[in-house]
């Protein structure tokens, strides 16, 4: 059983609509290939998401507590 964007690249050959030619030679993306050609990850936008990361990796300190520090055994 064929996929079906070569049932469509086959039925674009045998079609001769400009965008079936535009298709077959290759030059038509779709929505989502062209909007990922067009619009890169805006640097801003990038920069926002590593500062928003930052604060989620970061360790938190849990035993700041003087009577948590002091029940902790001594290792």
């Amino acid at each position: 059983m064929k996929s079906l964007g070569k049932k469509l690249l086959e039925a674009a050959k045998e079609s001769d609509s400009p965008l079936a030619k535009m298709i077959v030679d290759g030059k038509y993306k779709t929505q989502k290939e062209a909007s990922d050609s067009r619009n890169p990850l805006k640097p801003s936008k990038k920069r926002n998401r590593k500062r928003r990361n930052k604060s989620f990796r970061k360790p938190t300190p849990k035993d700041h507590r003087p009577e948590v520090a002091e029940a902790k055994p001594q290792s």
